[in-house]
């Protein structure tokens, strides 16, 4: 957490010129955000019908685009966060960032991403992601898709190369953003992974559901948000475990100072939810 709060304060100074220049409308320069959110998180395992009760979480993010010129485009993601212990001991920190370079116009954009995280749960891993990516907008509302490959690696460290993550996975997601205004927004999201975890193999299939609502008041620098996440796996032949997880917060942006214009101009993709399902994998499921 603390270097994922050095590297925000960092992007800040970047943004500063750019959110300068821009004053209150949009910016060809460096843009993107800073985020942060707080909630709580639970665990249920449908095979003996347990839940360990809520208990509390937290998470900061970035996302730095930087426009190459002729519609090109790349951008810098980073995200650390954690959980406390529940009643029986599950508890979760990770670290990671990725890259994504794309090409956008203003009907829509497609590109590539690439990412990878450490996660540090019941088993310690190292997990990465690689894949397509595109989005279509519209005049209120956006539509984002995208696939790749998901694993776990083989890290210099034993404990950080842990069996129980997915390995040769397969992830898609996609999400829904409907802007009621420039400042108001809500986004539906669903995603899904298919792979193999543990030493024996097993397949294990993996489902997420997400429901955000973001607004920005006039006059202010930042956005608030809610965000409700329900993650499920099934290991099969084993165990099917669900987390829900329901955050709080905010968001710094630079650069384009409205949601839809960062949506259309700054950072129009996030990295997929593949820290998600591998938490599932390597802490619920573990």
């Amino acid at each position: 957490m603390k270097y994922i709060a050095l590297a925000g304060a960092a992007i800040l100074a970047l943004g500063g010129a750019a959110t300068a220049q821009a004053g209150d409308g949009m910016s060809d320069g460096i843009s993107g955000f800073v985020e942060a959110n707080v909630g709580a998180h639970n665990r249920y395992a449908f095979d003996d019908e347990t839940e360990n009760g809520w208990f509390p979480t937290g998470e900061m993010s970035f996302a730095v685009n930087m426009p190459l010129g002729d519609g090109w485009n790349f951008q810098i993601d980073g995200f650390g966060g954690g959980s406390a212990p529940d009643a029986s001991d599950f508890a979760y920190a990770y670290g990671g960032g990725g890259t994504q370079v794309f090409w956008r116009n203003s009907d829509y954009a497609v590109g590539m991403f690439a990412a990878a995280g450490v996660l540090y749960i019941p088993a310690d891993g190292t997990v990465v992601t690689v894949g397509l990516e595109g989005a279509m907008f519209e005049e209120n509302s956006t539509h984002v898709l995208q696939w790749g490959y998901l694993s776990r690696i083989d890290a210099p460290f034993p404990d950080m190369s842990h069996s129980d993550f997915i390995s040769n996975g397969m992830i898609m997601s996609y999400v829904f953003r409907y802007f009621f205004d420039d400042d108001m927004m809500a986004s539906i999201g669903v995603a899904g992974v298919y792979g193999q975890m543990d030493s024996s193999q097993d397949d294990i299939g993996a489902g997420r559901l997400n429901l955000r609502f973001e607004n920005k008041p006039e006059g202010w620098p930042v956005s608030y948000f809610v965000d409700l996440t329900a993650t499920v796996g099934v290991e099969v032949g084993d165990d099917t475990d669900m987390i829900p997880r329901m955050v709080a917060g905010i968001r710094l942006p630079f650069g384009q100072m409205t949601l839809k214009d960062n949506d259309r101009h700054g950072a129009t993709f996030g990295l997929p939810p593949f820290k998600d399902f591998q938490q599932l994998a390597g802490g619920a499921l573990e």
